[in-house]
């Protein structure tokens, strides 16, 4: 019995030991890493979702291990050309630069508007070391985007932004909606917010008299937006 309490014993330290090695490796560095939920942290749009934007910025957050930083130091993202179909032309990547006394930062990507979007195009990027940052937790060192210039429904437009507010969706719809406001994504948007808009654009479908037109069939009829 006192060799299986001496072997339990034994494998608890051993155990505590490895433990706080794993911890030392990230203790007497600074490594970086995405704020991700189930494996890579990913975005997908479409411009046609931002109508007056020709480039549309995606921002990643990104973790810091390790003593707070004393200055600005910029850390290496690099392209996974292997998982990339996006052309050069197709994005730009902001300096990356993590700033001093914080745990948190935000890697900003620009997506640019180009004619050949008729399709999705992907662009992977991953931290990568450099003389100061090593990539942190596995699994959550890329990003994904995908995106085009693809007409559809919004991700936003469902739940009680449509059965409360703005109704069945359509591209024309959407398109009247975005020209009276001049907001194309109410994504977080606070609900007050949302049915200040709708009512909005409810008494600028009534006083134009707008008229709706199904995506599917082509049918025209008048155009309803639910809010009050």
């Amino acid at each position: 019995m006192m060799i299986r309490y001496i072997l339990l014993i034994a494998i608890f330290f051993s155990f505590f030991a490895c433990s706080e090695d794993e911890f030392k490796k990230y203790d007497t560095g600074h490594y970086l890493f995405f704020t991700t939920k189930n494996g890579v942290d990913t975005a997908k749009f479409s411009f046609t979702h931002f109508p007056l934007e020709e480039e549309h910025a995606v921002r990643f957050e990104i973790n810091l291990i390790g003593d707070p930083l004393e200055s600005d130091i910029e850390y290496a993202v690099r392209v996974v050309d292997s998982l990339t179909t996006a052309g050069q032309d197709q994005y730009k990547i902001s300096t990356s630069i993590f700033r001093a006394n914080q745990t948190k930062d935000t890697l900003v990507i620009t997506c640019v508007k180009t004619e050949d979007l008729e399709n999705d195009v992907t662009l992977v990027l991953a931290l990568e070391a450099n003389d100061y940052f090593q990539p942190g937790l596995f699994g959550k060192r890329q990003v994904k985007i995908t995106f085009n210039n693809v007409f559809s429904q919004p991700l936003w437009w469902k739940g009680k932004i449509q059965t409360l507010y703005l109704g069945t969706f359509s591209k024309k719809k959407f398109q009247e909606f975005v020209k009276c406001t001049g907001v194309s994504d109410l994504t977080d948007v606070e609900m007050s917010v949302v049915r200040m808009l709708a009512l909005k654009f409810k008494a600028y479908v009534e006083e134009n008299d707008i008229i709706d037109v199904n995506d599917v069939t082509g049918k025209e009829f008048p155009m309803v937006v639910p809010a009050c």
